[in-house]
């Protein structure tokens, strides 16, 4: 799958994961299961060689995927900082538009004496 597009079978995948009800809980159970029943996929090769290949898999695409979570939240927070700032720049320029002397009207100086 090195040299495929690896979302070569999402939509076959994704009409899999729909028909169960269980979530990604049964997908995995109908797929181990083909394994067990159709493939050598647990007897096929040295004690443990199944799990080591399936735990070298997980792993790799599970730091994919952290590393994903990570880069998205990174650039939401990018995001939002700019958005902040654009708003404060926007604040600061709408209060610079407003005239230095204001004019105080009679009653404001009458108060005042």
């Amino acid at each position: 799958m090195t040299d495929q597009d690896p979302e070569a079978f999402d939509g076959m995948l994704l009409a899999m994961a729909q028909q169960h009800q269980g979530g990604v809980q049964d997908l995995l159970n109908t797929i181990f299961s083909f394994l067990a029943r159709k493939t050598d996929f647990y007897t096929g090769g040295e004690e443990g060689a199944a799990e080591k290949m399936l735990m070298e898999k997980f792993n790799k695409h599970k730091k994919v995927a952290r590393e994903n979570q990570v880069k998205k939240r990174e650039e939401r927070e990018e995001a939002d900082r700019r958005r902040k700032e654009r708003a404060l720049q926007k604040e600061q320029e709408d209060e610079s538009e407003e005239p230095k002397i204001k004019e105080i009207g009679r009653a404001s100086c009458r108060e005042r004496v």
